[in-house]
């Protein structure tokens, strides 16, 4: 139970009397122009054991490794500079996993490989502890019960959230916060429209969609309950609600807000697809040049990304009221290619398929995989830094946070 608590960076770590070893070795790992700014590499790795080896520990022995030698080098060291394939066998961490009985599940390095070999296992049994407070019956109407986003278990932090089930909400405790929050976004959506069907039942004969959001949404897939679940989150303000009374006065006022919420987010969609036009065409235009096919083929997977399947509802109503600003952006980019050399958007380009590629064959072999989506986010927000300046970011985001990983 315990495996479900465990960050996979974690064992990285080692134990406390192998730490000056191990930081050692990673620093003899590093490009030899960096290691020679390191030196006495002994010193320094007696610095940051003697300055770690009792703090808790909130990132992986990497990250914090880099900081120190930056500070004790005097130049920029990252993570990604040490070779983790040279730690010694005995340096490496071994995590066993056994049930109750003391019969091993599983026996490896690597935390992540091991939950996801007994992802199900591991999961149902967590989720089964917790749902022992959390879990309830179907109901049509929230009238007691606090649901905070998280609790903590002796297993680790659960995270409870009401569940949709079509006619009725439920409430359980999930393991992954990501989809706690999904969770708990239906469960609002159902509730409300449980309790103001007339809402639902006018929006569906009058929904205030555009003509170009009416001829493009249905072939991307688009059906009117994501629509009418999208307004009705517009409708309740769009924020998580924790408590009965707050959702009831939330409620109360979202009654009035079914049909505004559904034209502003109408409209920003026929923005959004207004913007397409030119983007499309000037991709079709420089498929075939040997010197632009690669900023079309980085477009695509941009576009794959915002035009995923069921994106009005999954990218929130907060997000699609502005969504005309990522296609702003790449206009403004295609912009920049035709005024200035291309070299310098090849430049940005690679800055950003450093974090982009890896990120998007994660998010294309799961694209349900809600630990994913948030990540996808900070890159819109990094490209729109990087290529388009003039449209303003929503929210900072650096190179340093996107080597986080995600």
């Amino acid at each position: 139970d315990q495996l479900s608590g465990l960050p996979d960076w974690l064992p990285g770590w080692g134990v406390p009397g192998d730490m000056e070893r191990r930081a050692e070795w990673l620093i003899r790992s590093l490009p030899k122009d960096l290691r020679r700014e390191c030196q006495p590499v002994a010193n320094a790795a007696r610095g940051f054991t003697e300055e770690w080896r009792d703090r808790d520990k909130n990132a992986p022995l990497e990250v914090e490794l880099a900081k120190y030698l930056s500070k004790f080098s005097g130049f920029e060291i990252r993570p990604a500079d040490f070779d983790l394939e040279r730690l010694p066998e005995d340096l490496v961490t071994k995590i066993w996993v056994c049930d109750d009985e003391e019969k091993e599940l599983a026996f490896g390095k690597d935390v992540a490989a091991i939950r996801q070999k007994l992802g199900k296992v591991v999961k149902k049994r967590f989720e089964a502890a917790a749902n022992a407070e959390w879990e309830r019956a179907p109901m049509t109407s929230w009238t007691e019960g606090e649901i905070p986003p998280r609790v903590d278990t002796p297993a680790g932090p659960a995270f409870p959230a009401l569940t949709d089930t079509g006619t009725a909400v439920g409430v359980r405790a999930f393991s992954v916060e990501g989809e706690a929050l999904e969770s708990h976004r239906r469960g609002q959506v159902r509730l409300l429209m449980l309790a103001q069907a007339d809402q639902v039942t006018y929006l569906k004969k009058r929904f205030p969609l555009g003509l170009m959001a009416r001829v493009e949404l249905p072939r991307m897939g688009i059906g009117m309950d994501d629509l009418l679940a999208l307004a009705a989150e517009g409708a309740l303000g769009g924020a998580r609600i924790s408590k009965p009374e707050a959702f009831a006065a939330a409620a109360k006022d979202a009654k009035g807000r079914w049909f505004d919420a559904a034209t502003a987010f109408s409209k920003a969609l026929d923005v959004a697809f207004e913007s397409i036009g030119p983007i499309r065409q000037w991709m079709r235009d420089n498929a075939g040049s040997r010197h632009l096919a690669p900023v079309v083929a980085d477009l695509e997977e941009e576009l794959m990304w915002l035009f995923r399947s069921h994106f009005v509802w999954r990218s929130g109503y907060r997000r699609i009221i502005g969504y005309d600003r990522y296609f702003r952006a790449m206009k403004s980019r295609i912009g920049r290619i035709s005024s200035l050399p291309l070299v310098k958007d090849l430049e940005k380009m690679e800055r950003v398929r450093k974090y982009w590629e890896p990120w998007f064959q994660a998010w294309t072999a799961s694209p349900d995989n809600t630990r994913l989506w948030d990540y996808g986010w900070l890159l819109e927000e990094y490209r729109i830094s990087l290529f388009a300046p003039d449209v303003g970011t929503e929210v900072k985001v650096s190179e340093k946070r996107l080597a986080e990983g995600f």
